[in-house]
């Protein structure tokens, strides 16, 4: 019978456990832009974006949300770079984006 409880209160703490991931992972937004930067010439600008993306769904969308919100935030720009990092540890320890994007004039 102790074995039972044993096994019982194992099960329980794996659920709760799960569960609470679980809850925190659906909390986390899908990104967040961590640092940008923008150059200004006499005749085009360009912007730099590092962004952290948690959730990698539907990412066409993704970047066209992350586009808007740093054009809403900021003045447009001619040409905009998005490097996409999966964590912000992995952007502060100095590791290359996993993926870049450059949306505008070449």
């Amino acid at each position: 019978m102790h074995i039972r409880l044993k096994t019982r209160f194992y099960h329980f703490m794996f659920s709760a456990v799960f569960l609470i991931l679980l809850i925190l992972y659906f909390s986390l937004p899908d990104y967040k832009i961590i640092s940008s930067s923008k150059l200004s010439f006499p005749n085009h600008t360009e912007a730099l974006v590092n962004v952290v993306v948690y959730k990698t769904k539907g990412s066409g969308q993704l970047l066209e949300r992350i586009t808007q919100e740093y054009m809403e935030i900021n003045d447009p720009c001619d040409q905009l770079t998005l490097h996409l990092y999966r964590s912000k540890l992995r952007f502060a320890s100095g590791e290359e984006p996993y993926r870049t994007v450059e949306i505008g004039a070449g």
